[in-house]
């Protein structure tokens, strides 16, 4: 009987402990790799479909950062969040024959909540531009005033 529990023994770490690598270590690794190697595939696909084609691959939408009207679109989430806009400065940071890349620096100051919230609220407009930056400072009461804590954010988009 001894005899025969050892072998039973081999037998399951022979088949099971394979087994077990497989499932918790190396099946999610071999999905990755299997969906790298698809998304190469379809990235060299796209490559030449672009090289052949005429069609433009920079889409242009209305301009939201050099006019400011940015500002306009985030000032009811401003108020429900109980935050203020401290400065907001478009500048032009490159230019093509047709297309301008404009980034938008907005400094929001209020307290921590309210400008999570709004820039939360920001993101889920689904504006054609995009937050490349968020960078909270925080700035401790000199007197009796309240502490100050301002979030700095950098969007930029494609305008033509």
């Amino acid at each position: 009987m001894k005899k025969n529990i050892g072998i039973i023994k081999i037998i399951g770490l022979l088949i099971l402990f394979p087994l077990t690598v497989w499932e918790l270590a190396l099946k999610k690794t071999y999905l990755l790799y299997k969906e790298n190697k698809q998304m190469a595939k379809l990235v060299i696909a796209v490559d030449t479909i672009q090289a052949n084609s005429s069609i433009s691959i920079i889409s242009a939408t209305d301009p939201l950062l050099s006019n400011g009207k940015i500002l306009e679109q985030i000032t009811d989430y401003l108020k429900d969040a109980n935050t203020e806009i401290a400065s907001y400065q478009p500048s032009l940071i490159n230019e093509n024959d047709s297309y301008k890349l404009y980034a938008g620096t907005m400094v929001l100051r209020g307290n921590f909540i309210g400008l999570v919230k709004t820039m939360n609220s920001i993101e889920r407009m689904k504006l054609p531009i995009k937050l490349s930056s968020a960078c909270f400072s925080y700035y401790p009461a000199k007197e009796k005033a309240s502490n100050t804590i301002e979030l700095t954010l950098i969007f930029q988009q494609v305008e033509s």
